[in-house]
Parts: C-alpha cells; structure tokens; sequence
C-alpha cells in the first residue's frame, strides 16, 4: 500500500466522524508549517492529536521523533500509523480517557 492510499482511508474515516473530530491534513508543500510535523493534526474529545502515516519499512526522521516528543511534552498524543486499524486505536485510546486524562478502565 502506498502512503497516498492509506492517506485516503483516514480520510475518509475523518469525514465520517465530523462534527465530533477536527481534522487537518498538513500541507505537502514547500511551505509546510514546519520540518517535522506529522500528517493529521486532529481535535478529538478535547485532546489535540497528532498522527504520522508510514507504510512498508519507511520510519519516522529524526525531526518527526522531536516533534512527537514535543508534542507528548505538552500533553498532546503523537503516535506513527501504518494501518487504518492503528488509527482506529489511537482514536479508540482517546475515548477510554476521561477529560482530566486519567483512563476511564482505573479504578
């Protein structure tokens, strides 16, 4: 699968989930806001999510592992998807958190 494919399943998984998820895909330009940030920039239960789309061996450069740490830093949740699934479970750990961040599963 090529990274464009599976741009498009989230995507489309994106739009379905609308009005309760803000997706932006970031730009692919020249003028991108910045070396290193990830491909989905998301607002999803008053969480910011970050999302990195990799498929076959490609990984992460070193300016995309600073940026996830960054935004891990700040409270943010950064993880690299390599399927729709891994999306899905980024996506499915933001609805088991309760608003103050501690997991709805803790006793």
């Amino acid at each position: 699968m090529l990274e464009r494919d599976l741009n498009r399943k989230v995507s489309a998984l994106f739009k379905k989930m609308a009005p309760d998820l803000l997706a932006i895909k970031k730009d692919q330009g020249k003028h991108s806001m910045r070396a290193g940030i990830f491909d989905w920039i998301l607002c999803y239960k008053g969480k910011a999510i970050f999302i990195e789309l990799k498929v076959n061996n490609n990984r992460m450069t070193p300016l995309q592992l600073l940026f996830q740490r960054e935004a891990r830093a700040a409270g943010g949740i950064a993880e690299e998807a390599r399927s729709i699934n891994d999306v899905k479970k980024i996506l499915e750990r933001v609805d088991e958190l309760r608003i103050d961040g501690s997991s709805k599963k803790s006793p």
